[in-house]
């Protein structure tokens, strides 16, 4: 997940040091947690459902 999303910021014109600064501020390995439990609170319906 890290590599994707420093490529995208990477894309938009990012530097190295924007994207220190930016994983020294919100770590890219706490949003897969923050996601799985924003899906369990708000839409525990729709978790482990295959589309």
């Amino acid at each position: 997940f890290a590599e994707l999303e420093h490529a995208e910021l990477r894309k938009r014109g990012a530097t190295q040091d924007d994207i220190d600064g930016y994983e020294a501020a919100d770590p890219s390995y706490m949003a897969v947690g923050a996601a799985i439990r924003y899906w369990k609170k708000y839409h525990s319906e729709m978790v482990g459902k295959e589309t």
